[in-house]
């Protein structure tokens, strides 16, 4: 992950702090695991590294599954919406209320636009550390 993501996130999560007031628009929750790899280039690469930094990442309407049981259970929504190569996609948070995609072979980030039992359409973005910091982070 480049320096400018990172220190993006840092700079939220110090500002958020502790402070409930800021709850609506964002919340971060940093993994205290010392544990951490730190040597990802790939976009499946720089989510997982922000998945294992943090215990919960949410920007307004934007929510990143990362604790371990979220994303797993996340998953059935590749099966629900109907996406079509659900062994090239990995569901990585929504815009609430739809699922947000990420591509494992080509690393964009996708969401979806439709409801449930529809035939499955995506806007696609951009690779996943763009998305983050064009669309998430500004």
């Amino acid at each position: 992950m480049r320096k400018e993501l990172k220190a993006k996130l840092e700079k939220i999560k110090n500002i958020l702090g502790d402070g409930c007031e800021y709850i609506v628009l964002a919340h971060v929750e940093e993994n205290l695991n010392n544990n951490l790899i730190n040597n990802y280039e790939t976009s499946l690469g720089v989510y997982y590294e922000i998945k294992n930094k943090y215990d919960y990442l949410r920007f307004a309407d934007v929510i990143f599954w990362v604790d371990e049981e979220t994303f797993n259970e996340r998953q059935i929504y590749l099966m629900l919406y109907g996406v079509s190569g659900k062994k090239e996609w990995i569901c990585i948070g929504e815009v609430e209320p739809y699922p947000l995609l990420l591509n494992i072979k080509t690393g964009i980030v996708s969401c979806i636009v439709n409801e449930p039992g529809l035939k499955c359409e995506m806007k696609e973005y951009v690779m996943f550390e763009e998305f983050m910091n064009k669309y998430v982070l500004g």
